[in-house]
């Protein structure tokens, strides 16, 4: 079993900041068509058994819709997929944790998912109906699935990633989410022992 301790957490929080300093200075254009070479960022997540309290302690932080067994149960599903601290600190932004929103544009859910968009996709992951995506564990799976397709098609690259995932939002919206990133990484870094 692997275990994370300050300074693993430490390197990951490092190479987010390079990249949300990456983002501030360019415009989402000039991120998409002149990023530099991909930095590859540890994306050093912690298990799903270490430490779930923080966790749900950060969702309920940055919701006033949510019950704390709402918080508990978004925390464990999210853990079931990789990259679950990033899949958080984007459906912070998309939703503040709302399982029911629905944006201007009909996008759904914790991650605000295009479910036309991406339909044959849904479906296949078992996920038929629209209204399926307010569903807390259909929604994080859908959610998942996206940023993974979004991070294939970037090529590695999580800002191209979030650009493709967010449809080309400007640079701050992104920097959001990086900010999310390493606040909630250097929460769980405060928790785990020293070694």
């Amino acid at each position: 079993m692997k275990t994370f301790t300050k300074t693993t957490v430490g390197t990951c929080i490092i190479g987010a900041a390079a990249i949300i300093g990456l983002v501030y200075l360019h415009t989402t254009e000039d991120v998409i068509k002149h990023s530099p070479p991909v930095i590859p960022i540890p994306i050093c997540e912690p298990i799903k058994d270490n430490r779930p309290e923080i966790i749900s302690n950060w969702i309920i932080k940055h919701s006033t819709r949510i019950s704390d067994t709402t918080a508990k149960y978004i925390a464990e599903e999210v853990f079931k997929y990789p990259h679950p601290v990033l899949i958080l600190s984007l459906i912070e932004v998309e939703s503040k944790f709302t399982p029911t929103a629905i944006s201007k544009a009909g996008a759904l859910g914790l991650g605000q998912v295009m479910y036309n968009i991406h339909e044959k996709d849904l479906i296949a992951l078992g996920i038929h109906k629209r209204r399926d995506l307010f569903d807390i564990d259909k929604n994080i799976k859908a959610t998942s699935f996206i940023l993974q397709m979004m991070l294939r098609k970037g090529e590695g690259d999580i800002v191209k990633a979030l650009h493709f995932y967010l449809g080309g939002k400007d640079g701050k919206y992104v920097n959001r989410i990086f900010s999310n990133y390493v606040h909630l990484s250097l929460e769980i870094e405060n928790a785990l022992p020293n070694m």
